[in-house]
């Protein structure tokens, strides 16, 4: 009698990535955020599970920075930043709980500052570095293709505030 094996958690996958796809694919399995808060399960409103949400996309983002972020990575840093998964990701990572509002609990607060903090940190290097790389010429268009990053990266920063 085989045992059917199951997918480690998303933590776990996301330290088992070895490519941006990897990280993505992890990814694509934390609840998304989006009002009106609809979550595959009743429990996950729940403040500890949208905690555990920011942090997990914060996690993947910061992987995706250390992955990507270095010599020889031009092409998949390029492509990583233009992968359709990537905007859901920052939204992950930047929307704030549904149960307990930013400044309610200092400690919290605190947590949850480290996380936007890692998460901005980690898609600035990735853009500066896109920005920066001589065999990603994009010309007028980079902008376009990035646009659909300024959503996550706007909230980010207002939450950043």
């Amino acid at each position: 009698l085989a045992l059917a094996t199951s997918r480690p958690p998303v933590g776990a996958a996301l330290e088992a990535a070895v490519t941006p796809s990897d990280i993505f694919a992890a990814a694509e399995r934390i609840d998304p955020p989006y009002p009106p808060y609809e979550f595959s399960h009743r429990h996950m409103e729940q403040d500890v599970h949208q905690r555990k949400r920011q942090s997990l996309a914060s996690n993947a983002l910061g992987r995706l920075s250390r992955l990507l972020v270095g010599g020889g990575c031009d092409a998949a840093r390029s492509a990583a930043l233009r992968d359709a998964r990537l905007p859901r990701l920052l939204l992950c990572a930047a929307v704030p709980s549904a149960s307990v509002a930013d400044g309610a609990c200092a400690s919290l607060d605190t947590v949850v500052a480290r996380h936007v903090a890692t998460s901005l940190a980690a898609l600035a290097a990735l853009c500066a570095a896109d920005a920066a790389s001589s065999s990603s010429v994009h010309g007028g268009a980079a902008s376009e293709e990035l646009r659909p990053l300024c959503g996550g990266a706007r909230l980010l920063a207002d939450r950043a505030d």
